[in-house]
């Protein structure tokens, strides 16, 4: 289907301001419900931070939770995000 580029654009940026406005107004736990239905991989088996086990999702503040055969380890979001050269 044809979008008009403007449309697109004004659409995302009123969707954007609005989870912006949401996150102030009631913190970060309306934004982490949704998102949780939009997560990749919950349930498989991954290797992040140093750490191998089940992805069991994220917490409010989106650090990835991973269960291995002991314990539940949290990942905070800023270790893996990318340094940039």
């Amino acid at each position: 289907a044809d979008v008009d580029p403007a449309h697109l654009i004004e659409a995302w940026a009123r969707h954007t301001l609005l989870w912006i406005a949401r996150w102030e107004d009631e913190g970060p736990a309306p934004i982490h419900a949704e998102w949780r239905g939009l997560v990749h991989g919950m349930g498989e088996d991954t290797t992040q931070g140093g750490r191998a086990g089940t992805f069991l999702g994220v917490d409010e503040d989106f650090g990835m939770l991973i269960r291995d055969a002991d314990t539940t380890h949290l990942i905070p979001l800023t270790t893996l995000l990318e340094d940039r050269p």
